[in-house]
């Protein structure tokens, strides 16, 4: 999640769902590499693409209901609280960075870090209301 937050500049429910099957859609290769170690994702090029595509999520229930004649949306399981450890938005150089490097905190390759000099710059939307 932590990886998904710092490409695209925050990182909602439904984002995080978007990455995640990007992710998977990237192949075994690269996702076995980024559960490992997240900020391995500085080396993947998505070209064109963004590393949060919704079109992605819908491949697999599309398989599984072609597969099964049908998943009903409660047989897929999520998890009722997120897991893992809490981090802090200011640790996020130190924790992943060729990450940071790369998208900055604006979620933008090239990005740097330097969104500019409002005090919302590069802050999640939550945290700036």
């Amino acid at each position: 999640a932590i990886a998904a937050y710092v490409m695209e500049g925050g990182c909602s429910d439904d984002a995080f769902s978007d990455f995640r099957a990007t992710l998977i859609s990237q192949g075994q290769e690269i996702y076995e590499r980024a559960l490992a170690d997240p900020d391995s994702l500085a080396d993947v090029d998505y070209g064109e693409d963004e590393p949060c595509y919704e079109g992605f999520q819908y491949i697999a229930r599309e398989v599984a209901e072609e597969k099964s004649a049908g998943v009903s949306e409660s047989s897929v399981p999520h998890p009722a609280d997120p897991a893992g450890q809490e981090w802090d938005e200011d640790d996020l150089p130190s924790l992943y960075p060729r990450l940071t490097a790369k998208y900055g905190m604006g979620g933008k390759p090239g990005d740097g870090g330097d969104a500019g000099d409002s005090p919302a710059a590069g802050k999640p939307w939550w945290k700036v209301w």
